[in-house]
């Protein structure tokens, strides 16, 4: 059912009220597999699939580098991605608190923080500081396949609030590495899953693939065998099924470019 404005609001001042600490870097959660997959199968997962169970890693915290690379250019340092995770109850119910906070060589910082349930995975609330580098402001309530939404697009501007249905619940777009790595999932094997693209406002469907076995040379952990991902986008993740779970992203931008997240440190707490 869609919340009230009475609930919306009730819901926001706890979700503010709690402390800011979480993260975002992927945390491992068990997925119950029967079978093994076929080459080329692709497997679709949906919020309440009961091959989801819920069960998650030890709340971390993680320090990202972000470089700018071109071809035959010096790499430009970006920045700093600083990922907390950690469990918290709210009313009775368990949840996973992800908070990322960006720190740019230029612009203004940024902190997102995401709730999602412990049981199904799906995404309860959302909320961004500073998502378009003006300093405006957006949180978002998941009930079921129902969207409340408050935002404001610069500091002390005008407040909008919009509600509508989405028409299925949602996972967060970084949640289907944990699925492929705990399925198991080998090269030439794809998942698809739902998730809201916020900037677009459209739910879509992600994609992403096991491409190959890589072994990559990083500046703090040495040279790693990898699994290699892809979402159908372009992004490439780096992952292993152990702690730290990645190493390295990288997205694509103009003019050949690649925008890389670096992992330089991990520590369960």
């Amino acid at each position: 059912m869609p919340l009230t404005l009475r609930q919306f609001c009730m819901r926001l001042r706890e979700v503010q009220m709690l402390e800011v600490f979480s993260s975002m870097v992927l945390f491992a959660c068990f997925v119950n597999f029967q079978t093994a997959l076929a080459d080329n199968e692709v497997i679709e997962l949906l919020p309440g699939d009961p091959r989801i169970t819920g069960d998650i890693t030890k709340p971390h915290t993680s320090r990202w580098a972000m470089t700018r690379i071109y071809d035959e250019e010096s790499p430009e340092q970006l920045g700093v991605w600083l990922d907390r995770h950690e469990i918290v109850e709210i009313e009775g119910r368990t949840l996973h608190k992800f908070q990322t906070d960006v720190v740019w060589t230029t612009g203004r910082p940024r902190r997102d923080i995401v709730f999602w349930d412990q049981d199904s995975m799906e995404t309860i609330s959302v909320e961004l500081e500073n998502y378009n580098n003006k300093g405006g402001w957006a949180y978002y309530v998941y009930d079921e396949d129902h969207l409340s939404q408050i935002y404001r697009r610069e500091p002390f501007g005008e407040v909008f609030s919009e509600s509508r249905v989405l028409g299925t619940r949602v996972f967060e777009p970084g949640h289907g590495l944990v699925f492929a790595i705990l399925l198991n999932i080998q090269p030439g094997q794809k998942l698809r899953y739902p998730y809201h693209q916020r900037y677009s406002d459209e739910v879509k469907m992600m994609t992403l693939e096991a491409v190959r076995r890589e072994e990559i040379e990083t500046r703090h952990f040495g040279k790693v065998n990898t699994l290699l991902f892809e979402a159908e986008q372009g992004w490439k993740y780096w992952a292993v099924r152990e702690p730290p779970y990645v190493y390295r992203l990288d997205i694509p931008i103009a003019n050949n470019g690649v925008d890389r997240w670096e992992l330089l440190e991990y520590i369960v707490e």
